[in-house]
């Protein structure tokens, strides 16, 4: 397990939680990951969390999501691009 601060590896977990994570759609149906987040235990720089490559530290939605948005707004009003997607403060 390699963590988020200096990329060395840490060979025990601290502590993992649980963390809801947007996806893209399936079928035109909203989709919600449950990911566990384990804290490693650093020998160098303390706790920190494993690193993801596909989610970033502190996110809510996968970077492939995050990605196709930025792609979609380029070509559609943002308005178009979060009510296709179900973005917003009503989707909250």
């Amino acid at each position: 397990m390699i963590g988020d601060g200096c990329g060395n590896r840490g060979d025990s977990v601290h502590d993992v939680e649980m963390r809801m994570v947007r996806d893209l759609p399936i079928l035109e149906a909203r989709t919600w990951l449950s990911v566990p987040r384990r804290r490693v235990a650093c020998p160098h720089c303390g706790q920190k969390l494993e690193r993801l490559t596909w989610l970033d530290r502190h996110a809510r939605v996968t970077r492939r999501l995050a990605d196709s948005v930025v792609r979609l707004c380029a070509v559609l009003p943002i308005k178009q691009v979060a009510s296709f997607f179900g973005l917003g403060l009503a989707s909250a």
